[in-house]
């Protein structure tokens, strides 16, 4: 995962440094390593919509049992609402599976 595109032309670690002490990467390891489980909360509670769009949701969301049927239920509310030029949620959502399944012993590994 690189910086923020408003780095794209550098200078990203020395922000980094100036406002956390550590490059990006180290703050990124950082923060995926004791921070995950809020991480993955956040990402996972992207959605689209208003508040009431969002209380309607999970509403019907907190019903379901099975994950499965919960992921079905949430790509079913997605796609009935996002345009066909973004796909914000399912990004958020692929963000925090990955981050979800990352295990320490990775790190380095090719």
């Amino acid at each position: 995962m690189g910086p923020p595109l408003f780095f794209i032309f550098g200078g990203h670690d020395e922000w980094f440094v100036s406002n956390f002490g550590l490059n990006f990467k180290e703050t990124y390891i950082q923060v995926r390593n004791e921070e995950k489980f809020d991480l993955v909360n956040s990402f996972n509670s992207v959605l689209l919509g208003s508040y009431l769009d969002r209380t309607a949701f999970y509403k019907a969301y907190d019903l379901i049992q099975d994950p499965a049927e919960k992921n079905k239920w949430r790509e079913q509310w997605l796609d009935e609402r996002r345009s066909s030029l973004n796909n914000i949620c399912k990004r958020a959502w692929n963000f925090a599976e990955q981050v979800s399944l990352y295990k320490p012993a990775q790190e380095g590994a090719a």
